[in-house]
């Protein structure tokens, strides 16, 4: 009767080492998966580090703009043409430099659509024309 239970107690034993051996790998592999999980984390903070770091710009808008100015060249190549050619121009008939400068103003506005790099010169073109009627303004208190 003794072997018998010492048969029965060997089982018993096996299987509890059986099932202590399937819970210690199961542990390791959820302390292998949690090493896993913290490596990814890790990983992943240094990659939105390194993306905030860069300080990326909308690129969207640029390439946008770019586009337009490379489909738009012709249009943007006449008008910037007519503007050179009026502040060259010394024939002002009836009109006066403001009727020209208003024209150019025109023009840029137009542009602009195509190539919004020129909205500097637009700004430009619009502070010289304040100035010259607060110069015809000032003129004509004196």
């Amino acid at each position: 009767m003794e072997i018998r239970n010492l048969k029965l107690l060997k089982k018993e034993i096996s299987s509890y080492y059986n099932e202590y051996i399937n819970t210690r790998d199961k542990l390791n592999k959820i302390n292998l998966d949690s090493r896993e999980r913290e490596r990814q984390i890790d990983l992943l903070k240094f990659q939105i580090e390194e993306i905030d770091s860069a300080k990326l710009k909308d690129s969207d808008d640029e390439i946008e703009n770019e586009y337009n100015k490379i489909a738009n060249i012709k249009d943007i190549g006449l008008g910037i043409g007519q503007i050179i050619e009026s502040f060259k121009s010394s024939n002002f008939n009836k009109n006066s430099i403001i009727d020209f400068i208003n024209k150019d103003i025109s023009i840029l506005n137009n542009l602009v659509k195509y190539d919004k790099d020129l909205e500097v010169y637009l700004s430009r073109l619009k502070i010289l024309i304040l100035n010259f009627r607060i110069y015809i303004v000032s003129l004509l208190t004196i």
